[in-house]
């Protein structure tokens, strides 16, 4: 009898991690459980229909890190593409920022425009070709232009090393908030009121960035900034680490 996809390393139809975005491609994965996201959601839902609030969105976080995603050793594996995008994006802002060229991008065309149009060009350049090249877009922007002037024009000099590394936490903020909230699927249906689901969204947005700036924080403390695609990515996977295993002891 052969071996199905589901017990060969968790692969099958409902997969804890797909392979394409896998960062820890080729090693073994628990078998998924396909109920997985009930908890969650159920939780997410009641989050949402509460009004919000930091101890529902921590029960609903930690069942999201433990159950949902399968764990600290496995959830942060979903984030391969975002993790090797994000190597990529510091070390062409630190490019950028030295005045080297950058292969594919025209990077001095951008100064003096905006840094939305800044923005917009980076995200494109750094963004790949999976199905998370929208988180990716969606991240890249949202990062450089919360660090940014977004009123002011591009300027390279902006692009110091602190601030490269604030948009290397933003960026990862945003992403891994992006991977929450769809998760949640329709659970967001248990409100229809705008104004609290952006609340909700603010909330969860704003405690993922505590913990990735935790991580990053304690980090650099000990290596100083190094902005080279290896070490950002080191970065990321350490702080996303940290996220999980924060999130899960609001399970316990």
């Amino acid at each position: 009898m052969g071996t199905s996809a589901s017990s060969k390393g968790g692969r099958g139809r409902n997969p804890l991690v797909p392979e394409w975005a896998d960062d820890q491609p080729g090693a073994p994965l628990p078998a998924s459980d396909p109920n997985r996201y009930r908890s969650f959601r159920k939780s997410f839902g009641d989050y949402v229909s509460g009004g919000g609030g930091k101890a529902p969105l921590q029960k609903s976080l930690g069942r999201f890190a433990r159950q949902a995603s399968g764990g600290a050793n496995n959830g942060p594996r979903r984030l391969g593409r975002v993790i090797s995008s994000g190597g990529t994006f510091g070390e062409t802002l630190k490019s950028i920022a030295d005045g080297n060229d950058v292969e594919g991008l025209d990077a001095g065309r951008y100064t003096g425009k905006t840094v939305d149009q800044f923005a917009q060009a980076i995200a494109e350049h750094v963004g790949g070709d999976s199905p998370d090249t929208d988180i990716i877009n969606v991240a890249v922007q949202e990062a450089i232009e919360q660090v940014l002037d977004i009123d002011a024009d591009f300027d390279p000099n902006s692009l110091t090393d602190d601030n490269i590394s604030q948009i290397m936490i933003e960026y990862l903020a945003q992403s891994i908030f992006q991977i929450v909230v769809n998760e949640a699927g329709n659970s967001w249906n248990r409100s229809d009121d705008v104004v609290t689901n952006a609340k909700c969204e603010t909330e969860i947005l704003d405690l993922t960035r505590e913990h990735v700036e935790q991580s990053f924080a304690s980090q650099v403390q000990q290596t100083g900034i190094k902005l080279g695609s290896d070490a950002v990515e080191r970065y990321m996977r350490t702080a996303a680490q940290h996220v999980w295993q924060t999130w899960e002891r609001f399970d316990d």
